[in-house]
């Protein structure tokens, strides 16, 4: 069974589950190239979290921090992928599905503060909420049930 669960979450994070994934959203995250782990391939030695025999995230770590692209399973289910600079999230963030559907869209800026557009979406595609932060200050705010957003 936990091969299986490897085998699953692997799949779930290569470069194909990108397909569903807007082009100009892949350009904002600017994934590299994925290992067949759904790793980010790195001269630098890329760290995996292993959990109960399960990958559950990999990417790189500079000074025992998250420094890099990094790939990682939420306790929800969602697969997070995007880029930590000293353990701080910084640039924009996906949310998919093991399925690879996109289901959260996080923007942040060089400080880690959140800094954009941000929202998340349905299963059938609607959207659920929207937030905009402006260097780390939300300045709007909707939520699915306060249309029209």
């Amino acid at each position: 069974m936990r091969v299986l669960t490897l085998v699953l979450m692997l799949l779930a994070t290569s470069a194909a589950a990108f397909e569903r994934v807007p082009q100009r959203l892949l350009k904002e995250l600017a994934p590299p190239v994925l290992d067949g782990d759904g790793c980010a391939r790195s001269t630098d030695e890329i760290h995996k979290e292993i959990v109960d025999g399960k990958l559950v995230g990999c990417g790189a770590q500079a000074n025992g921090q998250r420094s890099g692209y990094w790939v990682y399973e939420t306790n929800g289910g969602f697969v997070m992928h995007g880029w930590y600079r000293d353990g701080e999230r910084i640039g924009t963030w996906l949310a998919l599905t093991t399925a690879g559907n996109l289901v959260g869209v996080w923007r942040h800026d060089a400080a880690s503060a959140e800094h954009g557009v941000s929202y998340g979406l349905e299963k059938d595609g609607r959207l659920a909420w929207k937030q905009i932060h402006v260097h780390g200050q939300r300045v709007f705010n909707c939520e699915g049930w306060e249309w029209p957003c």
